[in-house]
């Protein structure tokens, strides 16, 4: 039943009652329907106040939060721009008018209060045509600083047209970074193979263990040799290669040769031993460990290992350049750069970078993307173990630590055949919505604007 058709229903049993009766019991009567009706009706109109409250209060907690998030710290700019919000997303129905009085602004606190001045559809009959509701809504919009490890495959599987995707992506994010523009963003970029390149400059770093550049002379051994004296025939055959545990057709020279007879060649061997930067792993448990405590980490003598590092930076550019010179080379082990993504976002030694002008608020991010299984594991301070098994395990130990360390991890896995290691890398992100499994190009850069669009509302507290 409606409230006209009830609102006629007893203005008709009043009339009624009034004609039929008389004397004394007609005006008790008539005295008594008349204060149930003016109960009723107060009853039906309090409930409508009621329902009309609640509303003007989910209107005025979006209108609070609508104008803490504008930035407006203009009086009548404030005041105009709720009154528009609340004129698009909150239009008054008939016998309905929403007015707000005032809207303040404290800090990133907005403080709106509004008033509803509602028709009766009963209580009018008893003096009250219409019913005023008030209600009073506060919201705080602050935009949290925000630290994210960009932890980058650049293994030798990555050349060609995934790097170039890659590197669109991954900057593209960089730039949707660069227009937050009033929220302290800073970002570290740590590509990885079966290494990570540290750089130069931190060879004297008292956390580092790095040999002296030199000539090195081994013991003497001696081998036996067949000089050759003539190649002929050679042409070109189909070979299989193999990059990072990708497999390819290739061709290879092969040549007909004739060789002397045999002799012994008795040596001391040299080498020139040289550090590009590049930096194993500690011992266990160490190795899954971000923090310095007193155990150097070591420097690989000879190895080249890709683009240097970049710890954490306000400098959007910077790290955007260090993308850009991304060089696909190596084979992949995630822990590895899972430590050091870690380490970016850790204010302990040996990257302090994080401690710098440290906000009391800040969202610590990792996005790991990777486009294969691991190929390499530990084994001493090097990464040429070909154990897949106890690299896994490994990776799923750093992602938990790292997790522990209340670091928001992102993952993608970019082009995995293997269902196990897709596997590996969804349990990695900090809830299954921050997983992506690109299959493409155009996946992965899906991907790295929907993790910009979360980043966004990762930033922000109401």
């Amino acid at each position: 039943m409606t409230l006209t058709t009830l609102k006629n229903r007893l203005t008709q049993t009043a009339a009624r009652y009034s004609r039929d009766t008389s004397g004394q019991f007609g005006i008790m009567f008539a005295a008594s329907i008349m204060m149930l009706i003016g109960g009723l009706a107060t009853a039906i109109d309090l409930s409508s106040a009621y329902a009309a409250k609640q509303r003007l209060q989910d209107t005025t907690d979006q209108i609070s939060l609508y104008a803490a998030r504008q930035q407006i710290t203009d009086a009548g700019e404030l005041t105009l721009a709720a009154q528009d919000y609340m004129d698009l997303n909150y239009p008054g129905s008939k016998g309905s008018r929403i007015k707000i009085n005032s809207v303040t602004r404290t800090g990133d606190t907005v403080t709106v209060d509004a008033t509803n001045t509602i028709d009766t559809d009963f209580a009018h009959m008893i003096g009250y045509k219409t019913l005023d509701v008030r209600a009073n809504s506060s919201a705080t919009f602050a935009e949290k600083s925000i630290d994210i490890a960009m932890v980058l495959d650049s293994t030798g599987s990555m050349a060609g047209s995934k790097m170039k995707s890659l590197k669109t992506s991954a900057s593209n994010l960089i730039d949707t970074l660069d227009d937050y523009d009033t929220a302290q963003v800073r970002v570290a970029v740590v590509p990885f193979s079966n290494y990570v390149n540290v750089g130069l400059s931190r060879r004297n770093a008292k956390w580092l263990s790095v040999p002296k550049d030199g000539v090195v002379t081994l013991p003497e051994k001696c081998e036996k040799r067949r000089d050759v004296i003539s190649k002929t025939n050679c042409r070109k055959v189909k070979s299989t290669c193999t990059n990072d545990g990708v497999t390819s057709t290739c061709y290879k020279t092969k040549c007909d040769i004739k060789r002397g007879p045999e002799y012994e060649v008795c040596f001391k061997p040299t080498y020139t031993a040289k550090w590009h930067g590049c930096v194993g792993s500690r011992k266990e448990p160490l190795n899954e460990q971000a923090a310095y405590k007193g155990k150097k980490i070591p420097g690989l003598m000879g190895n080249i290992c890709g683009t240097e590092m970049r710890p954490l930076t306000t400098n959007l550019k910077k790290a955007k350049a260090t993308i850009k010179a991304l060089d696909a080379k190596g084979n992949t082990y995630m822990p590895s750069g899972l430590a050091w993504g870690w380490r970016t976002l850790n204010a302990d030694v040996p990257l302090t970078e994080a401690a710098k002008g440290k906000a009391k608020d800040v969202e610590k991010v990792m996005i790991l993307m990777t486009d294969g299984d691991n190929t390499k594991s530990k084994g001493g301070d090097w990464h040429e173990v070909n154990n897949g098994v106890q690299a896994n395990a490994a990776t799923a130990r750093l992602c938990e630590n790292a997790k522990n360390d209340k670091i928001t991890i992102y993952t993608i896995a970019y082009d995995i055949s293997d269902a196990d290691t897709r596997s590996l890398v969804k349990s990695c992100a900090s809830a299954p919505a921050m997983y992506f499994d690109a299959k493409n190009a155009s996946d992965l850069d899906k991907a790295f604007k929907e993790i910009g669009d979360s980043l966004s509302t990762l930033r922000l507290t109401n």
